[in-house]
């Protein structure tokens, strides 16, 4: 007997109806959902600002970067957008007439860089365009990219994340072959779920990481295959052949811990991020070794996780590292289909604040993308791609879910656009650059209203105009 899951009415109800959403792709994952239970599918929830506390929150612009999503069909284009910024009450304020792809970041000078796909497979480019989407600069690998994101003959293939030093390096990443000598140490493995998986014979894909000047020489480089076991492995997504995929690059900031002589973060070091590996490194940019692989235990530990980053200097939290714990492929089923924010304290390896949906609760997931960011206020910002909705939550160690959200954003209806996904929203101050201090903002409080009192009226006792 199939038995149905109701969703709750009460606040926060924008939560419960996106996060439902997420059900439906976690439908794929062996052992995901073993309860016979069956969960709603809401087709009209609001979008926009849905709630906002102007006294709580952190109150900045937003840069939202709209793209196609990965489940788009051949068929389907990866339609050129525009990159926004928000204001607080959802207004946009300004916007890039630029194609869409990854990531986006704003720079000190009020220029936009972003990873920009090109019409022609397998070469991507990252670009600065200035306010007014005039391009400034473009790099890609000297080497010709072959083949697309999924192709096991892909290579030099810009993807995921790149980094602007402040003396102008570039840092990226991109897609390169493991090489035979390396696949000849691969071995088959056994995961829960999925029983025996043979990877031996398979082409593997994995990363190089390097610097790069402006003017196109590269600084330093390396490659994930030559420092991290090549049978380190999970079977996410069951793309075989994609081994590391990473999916965040940064580097390592002033911090506490070197100042106090941990020569494993020192400033300037490389933090990789790798989604189908479940831990996240950090890399000496003087040797190439490891000096740190970081991750947790907590609920089977890191599953397809995005963003791991240290907090800068100045932020609360500073020096922790703080990620974006997907819930993907966990070997612990209370993990699968339910993301966690955790901030982990690097020396003593141990999780000092999260936020999930509390319960086997299923208000918070996002499969396969996302971001988070600390502010300044000591609140934290999360974009939760796959389903478009973005939220602020202000820590409070006596709330069940580890925080209070005070501000929420819903980019769009998954059910009226399901190949759209969020790419990566982060928050940016109202003086971070010059041109953002000439922009109007607006900061109007937004109460949502309680659930059961949320409701649409048959149309002819509402007279407005309704959709075929």
């Amino acid at each position: 007997m199939v038995r149905t899951k109701p969703l709750k009415s009460t606040i926060p109800y924008v939560s419960s109806i996106l996060a439902t959403l997420a059900l439906l792709l976690i439908a794929e994952i062996p052992g995901a959902d073993r309860s016979g239970i069956a969960h709603a599918f809401p087709s009209v929830y609001p979008t926009g600002v849905t709630r906002y506390d102007p006294d709580k929150a952190y109150n900045s612009y937003l840069l939202l970067p709209l793209v196609t999503n990965y489940g788009a069909s051949e068929e389907v284009v990866r339609e050129p957008d525009r990159a926004r910024l928000l204001d607080m009450n959802g207004n946009v304020v300004h916007e890039w007439k630029v194609g869409t792809w990854q990531r986006y970041r704003l720079q000190p000078n009020c220029s936009l860089m972003m990873i920009e796909e090109s019409e022609e497979e397998g070469i991507n480019h990252i670009v600065e365009y200035g306010w007014d989407s005039e391009e400034i600069w473009r790099w890609r690998p000297d080497q010709r990219g072959v083949g697309g994101r999924l192709s096991d003959q892909q290579s030099h293939y810009l993807h995921h994340d790149f980094e602007l030093m402040p003396n102008g390096e570039l840092l990226a990443m991109y897609s390169i072959p493991v090489p035979q000598e390396i696949l000849d140490t691969v071995v088959d493995v056994d995961w829960p779920y999925f029983g025996r998986i043979r990877r031996k014979g398979v082409q593997l894909i994995g990363d190089e990481l390097v610097y790069v000047t402006r003017e196109g020489e590269v600084t330093w480089k390396w490659a994930a295959h030559d420092h991290i076991d090549i049978n380190d492995f999970a079977p996410a997504w069951r793309r075989i052949i994609d081994w590391s995929h990473g999916n965040s690059v940064r580097v390592v900031p002033e911090n506490k811990w070197y100042d106090a002589g941990d020569e494993r973060f020192k400033p300037g070091n490389v933090i990789f991020n790798t989604r189908n590996l479940p831990n996240f490194w950090v890399i000496s940019r003087d040797t190439g070794e490891i000096t740190y692989k970081g991750g947790h235990r907590y609920l089977g530990g890191l599953a397809g996780q995005h963003e791991a980053h240290m907090i800068p200097r100045g932020l609360p939290g500073a020096g922790n590292f703080l990620v974006f714990d997907n819930g993907a492929y966990s070997p612990d089923e209370d993990h699968i289909g339910k993301t966690l924010i955790v901030e982990i304290d690097p020396v003593e390896n141990r999780i000092v604040w999260k936020y999930e949906a509390s319960g086997r609760s299923w208000r918070f997931f996002s499969r396969s993308r996302g971001s988070v960011q600390r502010l300044p206020n000591g609140n934290t910002l999360i974009s939760e791609d796959n389903t478009g909705r973005i939220f602020q939550v202000r820590p409070d160690e006596n709330h069940p879910d580890g925080g209070e959200v005070v501000w929420e954003y819903v980019a769009f209806n998954a059910h009226d656009n399901p190949l759209w996904a969020l790419a990566r929203a982060q928050a940016y101050p109202y003086d971070f650059c010059g041109k953002l201090e000439e922009l109007p903002r607006s900061e109007l409080r937004v109460t949502p209203p309680l659930g059961a009192d949320w409701k649409i009226q048959p149309d002819a006792m509402r007279g407005a105009q309704t959709a075929d």
